[in-house]
C-alpha cells in the first residue's frame, strides 16, 4: 500500500484515504437514544444535586466556624477594650498620683529649705549666746578674782587696823 519508499508523496495519498475512512466512520455513528439521554441527564442532575449538597454542607460548616470565630474575636476585642480602658484609667491615676507626689516633694523641699534657714539662724543665735556666756564667765571670773583680791586686802586692812588699834 505504501509502495517501496516512505516519502511524503508516496504516503500522502494513503493518509488521505485513511482520513476519509475515519470521517465516514465518525459520521456513521448512531445517535444517542432519547431515553438514554434523559436517564443520563437525570443521573447528571442527581450527581450535581449531590455535589451541591456536599458543597452546601461544607460552606455551611465553614460559615458556622466563621461565625464562631467572629464571635470569639468580638469577645476578645471587647475584653481587650475593657483591659485597655482599665489600663488607661490606671495610667491616668498613676500620672495624677505622680503629680501629687511631685507637689508634695516640692512642698517638702521648700519646708526643708526653710528649716535649714531656721536651723542656720538658730545656730547663729546659739553661737552668739555661747559667746555671750563665755564673756559672762570671763567677766564673772574677773569679778571673782577681784573679789578674792578685795577680801585679801580687806583681811590685810583688818589686820593693820587691829594692829593700829592695839598700838594705841
Amino acid at each position: 500500500m505504501l509502495g517501496e519508499t516512505g516519502s511524503f508523496s508516496t504516503i500522502a495519498p494513503a493518509m488521505a484515504e485513511w482520513r476519509g475512512q475515519q470521517m465516514k466512520a465518525a459520521g456513521a455513528k448512531m445517535p444517542i437514544p432519547e431515553a438514554f439521554s434523559a436517564r443520563m441527564r437525570q443521573q447528571a442532575e442527581h450527581v450535581w444535586a449531590e455535589a451541591l449538597g456536599v458543597a452546601d454542607e461544607l460552606v455551611s460548616s465553614e460559615r458556622d466556624a466563621l461565625r464562631t470565630a467572629r464571635k470569639e474575636l468580638e469577645t476578645e476585642r471587647a475584653e481587650m477594650a475593657s483591659l485597655l480602658d482599665k489600663a488607661t484609667a490606671q495610667i491616668a491615676a498613676a500620672v495624677l498620683r505622680q503629680q501629687e507626689l511631685e507637689l508634695k516633694v516640692e512642698e517638702l523641699s521648700a519646708a526643708n529649705a526653710s528649716a535649714k534657714v531656721e536651723s542656720a539662724g538658730a545656730c547663729a543665735r546659739l553661737d552668739e549666746r555661747e559667746q555671750a556666756l563665755l564673756a559672762e564667765r570671763s567677766e564673772r571670773q574677773a569679778v571673782q578674782a577681784s573679789l578674792v583680791d578685795a577680801r585679801e586686802r580687806l583681811a590685810m586692812l583688818e589686820v593693820e587696823l587691829r594692829a593700829q588699834n592695839a598700838v594705841r
